[in-house]
């Protein structure tokens, strides 16, 4: 018996203990912990066990005997309480083994009044009548107080997060738009000693890979061609022209091939020497329409320069004959045919622009 009622009031304080730690928190007042303890017989073992566990569970208890009116009710009951300051009442009557219990809340000014009637059959043990006092006064608290709800456990924060690092797109390279060309040209246009000449050409993006491209080969070197008995003919040719260029690849690109169509006007000069006192000296030029087609490509070992390598082929309109007199007034002898057909072959290194 002894070990149940230890379990019996270890169960009650956790039980309680809330309550108590709420009116500790409270505002001081006079007999925030204080239970009146009303009994016909202070000394009974009924009036000892409940004194001993209100105290147990930290209760300040004061034992009063009944109003001398006898009155059961409720209004005693608060009647008393009130008169000591107390939280609340319980009465018992060891004889009847019947509990009553009252309580109010000061601030709300509520109250609760409950009552145990002795059960029929046989009788109670005071421990079990103890414990159900007790138990009835924390049924009327819980009424007036009840805990409140328990909020559920916070997740814990997430872990910061480093947003995932930017990374630039690769830089693109630009599309150029304009490119200057120079460089230096073998003409293969006439049978003989192959003439030498300096290329300059101005190329522009017209849209996407289209271009349009401006080129002038200038003699440097004439072409030298013997017209024997009579001497020696130098002809050179100067070579202006523009053009349509497709890039077969992106202009960004490190190599790219291109081809392209245009039409040139070429001035052709031809100057004899004469080998004899009866041959004739020849200053003589002329002018002729050149189309041909054009296939090349560059390289770029840098970003705006590249090496350039270009082939332009044509057939002049009309042919130009290279001819000699033997005397003044004589008919032309031709010694060599110019542009049927032009083969230039150019190496060269361009600049180019992205404005």
């Amino acid at each position: 018996m002894h070990v149940r009622s230890l379990r019996q009031r270890f169960s009650l304080w956790v039980a309680l203990t809330g309550l108590l730690l709420w009116a500790g928190d409270a505002s001081p007042r006079v007999g925030a912990t204080l239970v009146a303890l009303v009994t016909t017989d202070p000394t009974a073992e009924l009036s000892h066990r409940v004194e001993e566990q209100l105290e147990a569970l930290g209760f300040d208890v004061v034992v009063l005997n009944p109003p001398a009116t006898g009155s059961v009710g409720p209004t005693s009951l608060e009647q008393t309480a009130r008169n000591v300051g107390a939280i609340a009442a319980v009465r018992i009557v060891p004889m009847a083994q019947s509990v009553q219990v009252w309580t109010a809340d000061p601030v709300s000014g509520q109250s609760v009044f409950r009552e145990m009637l002795p059960p029929a059959g046989p009788k109670p043990s005071d421990a079990a009548v103890a414990l159900g006092a007790v138990e009835l006064l924390r049924a009327s608290l819980l009424e007036l107080h009840p805990p409140e709800a328990v909020a559920p456990p916070k997740p814990p924060p997430l872990a910061p997060t480093c947003p995932p690092p930017v990374v630039a797109p690769p830089g693109r390279t630009p599309e150029p738009r304009l490119g200057v060309t120079t460089g230096v040209g073998v003409d293969l246009g006439l049978a003989g000693r192959p003439s030498v000449s300096w290329e300059m050409a101005a190329w522009v993006r017209l849209q996407g890979r289209l271009g349009l491209r401006a080129l002038a080969m200038v003699n440097a070197s004439p072409a030298d061609v013997t017209a024997a008995p009579y001497g020696n003919v130098d002809v050179a040719a100067q070579v202006y022209g523009a053009e349509l260029t497709y890039d077969l690849t992106p202009s960004s690109s490190t190599w790219v091939p291109v081809v392209g169509l245009g039409v040139a006007g070429a001035e052709v000069t031809v100057r004899g020497v004469a080998a004899s006192t009866n041959a004739v000296n020849l200053y003589e030029n002329t002018w002729v329409a050149l189309p041909f087609a054009h296939v090349g490509g560059s390289w770029a070992p840098l970003g705006g320069l590249r090496l350039r390598a270009d082939l332009l082929g044509g057939v002049s309109s009309p042919s130009v004959a290279v001819c000699v007199l033997q005397s003044p007034g004589s008919d032309c002898t031709a010694v060599a045919h110019w542009g049927q057909p032009l083969v230039n072959a150019t190496l060269g290194l361009e600049v180019l622009l992205s404005p």
